[in-house]
């Protein structure tokens, strides 16, 4: 080839080098345009993220609502803390103000721990927010450290002597000669703790309000900013984990709120811990996201809903059939030519309820596999009132991204 263009002349070669110059240029500008799409498109997804942080925000509120008036109980299964804290953190990323610096330092892992995942980042969220707000939207820092702490004999029998104090809602408080308010909550036992620090450069915490920061609806922020749920959800949950907190803060210093956690030995089956968390949050579910093909029944009335799960459904690579209507979904799965795999179906819908369902689908397809969603679990609470085909049930709101 470069021989036959050597022997081409300069005329000849003139209208080839014009064109080769119009198709870099065109390149080029294509190039330019698809650094600006992708400069337009990068606000975007840094604002999406923000509204998924916001929405996150908003179900923390709804679930503290639900779990104080319905009194829902933990789903402890030993799982790694470390890495449940390095996940959240993910999260506090887009949560907190940009004046709030996030650092954390942890253990290498892993340590382990009866916990419920879900409970146990809503903690850390809390308490995350709470130290941005004592920063007034001031910079500042909130550090996160995870490791582990073995409690002696001699503050474990402590703990044991203030125990009815230390477990009421106002917890044993005290300030020491250097100003420091201490306030323990829990029940600390001798032996290996997990420990996490959360700590932030705020205007602390004086005496009198320290022995209020865990009453239900109490709260210092201004009206309409705080609800008085997160701390007092807090202590609840790590009592529920059998754990302990100790606060500890000086008014102009920050405060540090460690978390006490009993320590457990992990699994002897390699990777059973993941198996076992996984199951404990998603069930039968955790079959169907490693699929990649197979027709699933889509049923809720709230159509963006519907929507959502169906888009995340087909994009994993499932064929979709939706309804906003139970009634006219079970009349059309009573006559599909049963190439159904799976039924996905919200519980509250009017004219046919999911559970209502659920029973004409397993009368129809006996082995036919149906999760529900609701955001009113206490309903179904009575598994024995539930058709066997129901594999899971799924409580709103939900991330429907398996993936």
């Amino acid at each position: 080839m470069i021989l036959g263009f050597a022997a081409l002349s300069q005329e000849q070669l003139d209208p080839i080098a014009a064109l080769a110059g119009e198709v870099e240029t065109s390149d080029r500008d294509a190039g330019r345009a698809l650094r600006r799409i992708a400069d337009s498109v990068a606000p975007i997804q840094r604002g999406l993220r923000n509204i998924m942080a916001s929405a996150e925000r908003g179900k923390e509120i709804v679930v503290n609502l639900t779990e104080f008036s319905k009194g829902h109980v933990a789903n402890l299964v030993v799982g790694d803390v470390v890495a449940t804290v390095r996940d959240v953190v993910k999260l506090l990323r887009v949560s907190l103000p940009a004046s709030a610096e996030l650092e954390i330092e942890s253990a290498p892992g892993p340590l382990m721990a009866m916990q419920d995942r879900n409970k146990l980042e809503r903690v850390l969220l809390n308490l995350c927010v709470n130290g941005a707000h004592a920063l007034g939207g001031q910079a500042g820092h909130i550090r996160i450290q995870v490791g582990s702490a073995r409690i002696d004999g001699g503050r474990g029998q402590w703990m044991q002597d203030h125990e009815s104090q230390a477990a009421s809602d106002g917890g044993v408080v005290s300030t020491d000669d250097r100003g420091v308010v201490h306030l323990w909550r829990g029940v600390l036992r001798a032996g290996d703790h997990i420990r996490i620090d959360v700590r932030d450069d705020g205007s602390g915490i004086d005496e009198a309000t320290m022995k209020r920061v865990f009453e239900t609806f109490f709260t210092t922020k201004p009206a309409g900013t705080g609800t008085g749920l997160g701390l007092a959800s807090v202590a609840n949950i790590v009592q529920e984990f059998g754990g302990a907190i100790h606060m500890r803060s000086r008014p102009g210093h920050g405060t540090t709120v460690s978390l006490y956690f009993p320590m457990v030995e992990a699994p002897k089956e390699k990777g059973s811990v993941d198996a076992s968390s996984e199951s404990a949050g998603s069930g039968q579910i955790d079959r169907y996201e490693r699929r990649t093909a197979g027709h699933v029944l889509v049923v809720d009335d709230e159509v963006h809903l519907g929507e959502l799960i169906e888009l995340s459904l087909r994009t994993a690579g499932f064929t979709v059939s939706r309804f906003n209507n139970g009634l006219v979904a079970a009349e059309w799965l009573e006559h599909e030519p049963g190439d159904v795999d799976l039924v996905i179906t919200d519980q509250t819908m009017p004219g046919l309820t999911g559970v209502m369902l659920a029973e004409r689908a397993t009368a129809r397809r006996p082995g036919l596999p149906i999760i529900l969603c609701t955001g009113y679990s206490a309903q179904l609470a009575d598994s024995e009132k539930l058709p066997k085909n129901v594999t899971e049930i799924i409580r709103k709101p939900f991330n429907p991204n398996y993936s």
